[in-house]
């Protein structure tokens, strides 16, 4: 199924978080007009993505969390350090929203 493939090729693509949390959100039509054995395989597809977003989520809030505690304990090597993660995160999904519209 072509909606499950894309799903899993954002996964394993850099900075596709935009595109994987929008196909989530826009899959309950598609669900809805699935029989159930395809249903279910992309309600397992789902899940997965579901997952992996919630662990890119926490990865960038522990970079924030990780800027925000090197710049008021005044680590300057940290602070760029993890101001150069905080920015290409922030840049790909920039990057992604634009070309998505």
């Amino acid at each position: 199924m072509r909606f499950i493939r894309g799903l899993e090729a954002a996964q394993h693509t850099a900075g596709m978080v935009v595109h994987v949390r929008r196909l989530c959100e826009g899959s309950l039509d598609l669900l809805a007009r699935l029989d159930h054995a395809v249903r279910a395989e992309a309600e397992e597809a789902l899940a997965e993505a579901r997952s992996w977003l919630a662990i890119r989520e926490h990865y960038q809030q522990r970079v924030f969390a990780d800027l925000e505690a090197a710049i008021a304990e005044r680590r300057a090597w940290d602070v760029c350090s993890q101001l150069q993660t905080a920015i290409a995160l922030t840049g790909a999904e920039r990057a992604q929203r634009s070309s998505a519209s």
